[in-house]
This record gives structure tokens, sequence and C-alpha cells, in this order.
């Protein structure tokens, strides 16, 4: 994520526009000192990662719900922070949209993962999947994971990870979506082999 992230010009840059090309997939299409670029989230377990991307995706019609609320909250504003949480595969986005201030959890935890809306205080505004039983619906109150990562990071030494390498030239992110483009492809073909023996 600290990879993705450093290549990224994402403070100070401006939301354009925001897609939902498939449920667990959010793209937003960004724009920094004259140069427009995008950020993929996904949260479809196992392919769960965020990079960004060079395929303008598609633009369902009507829009789905999750999508309209973000577009709502976040089309022509502009980020002021995104970082990393501690060591948790957790992104945070605040996002200044006219007088209002919103912030983005991105959470990649397996069966856990999810975009989380929050305004400032920690009220969830809205979620890509809504579990009522964690508080993340609306006017549920979110927990953010940076007390678990201070009491994980006092109870034991700092770990150190190494970033996972990705064969080919170009950026970490270039690689990073060359790599899952070709694991959704074959999933893909395998998908439409078996449905063509049936």
């Amino acid at each position: 994520i600290d990879r993705v992230l450093a290549e990224l010009p994402l403070e100070g840059a401006f939301v354009r526009q925001v897609y939902q090309p498939s449920h667990p997939v959010v793209v937003l299409e960004l724009y920094r000192q004259g140069a427009t670029f995008r950020l993929l989230l996904c949260f479809a377990t196992p392919h769960l990662r965020l990079h960004a991307t060079s395929i303008k995706p598609p633009n369902p019609s009507p829009p789905p719900r999750f999508v309209a609320f973000l577009r709502s909250r976040l089309r022509d504003g502009r980020i002021l922070s995104a970082a990393q949480v501690g060591s948790e595969r957790v992104v945070r986005l605040e996002v200044a949209h006219g007088e209002e201030r919103v912030l983005l959890w991105a959470r990649f935890w397996g069966g856990a993962a999810n975009l989380i809306v929050t305004d400032p205080e920690g009220r969830v505004l809205d979620a890509l999947y809504r579990r009522p039983k964690r508080g993340e619906i609306s006017g549920g109150r979110f927990q953010p994971p940076e007390a678990v990562a201070v009491a994980v990071a006092e109870a034991a030494p700092a770990a150190r990870f190494q970033a996972r390498e990705f064969p080919g030239e170009g950026t970490y992110n270039e690689r990073v979506e060359r790599h899952y483009a070709g694991l959704v492809g074959a999933q893909e073909r395998e998908r439409l082999l078996g449905a063509a023996r049936t």
C-alpha cells in the first residue's frame, strides 16, 4: 500500500468523477497539476487492492446507490490527505467538498473489506457493504483502526514487511494493474469455458 500511495499525487488532487463498474470496485477519477489519473479500489476477495488504473471504467445507468452517494459527497472535492493507517491494510482519505469534510476509510481485510464514509467525528454516512452488527450503516459509529494499530505497536516490536514484487517494466502501480488484469482475465475465460461446457 505504501509503495502504491508513494507514486500517486493524491494530496491536492480534485475528484472529477466517481465510477462503480461492478459492486466491489470503485474508481476515483482525479485531476492534479494538469493531469488526470484514476485510482481503483477493489474490495473483492481474493483480489483486494488499490492502484492507479489506465482503463476508463464503464458508467452503468442508472448509477448504483453507493456511487450516487459518493458523487454527491466527493465530486469537485479536493483530497486533503491520503495515507495508510499505521501498518494496517487500511487507507484513509480526507476530502473537502465545499465546507464539508468527509473521510473515506478503504479497508482491505479479507471478509471485512469495505469502503466506509464518515464525517470527521466518526459518524457513518454510508458504506459500500452495509453491516449493521459492526455499526457500518448510515448513522452508525465507525472506530478507526488507529487505536488498534497503536495498541499492537506498543505490545510488540514493529514488523518489517517487504512489498510484493511484480514482473515487467514500469511503475509499481502499472505492474500491479497488469498483474491483476491478467488474473481477472484468466478467471473470466475459465467462467466462460465452464458455461460453454454445460
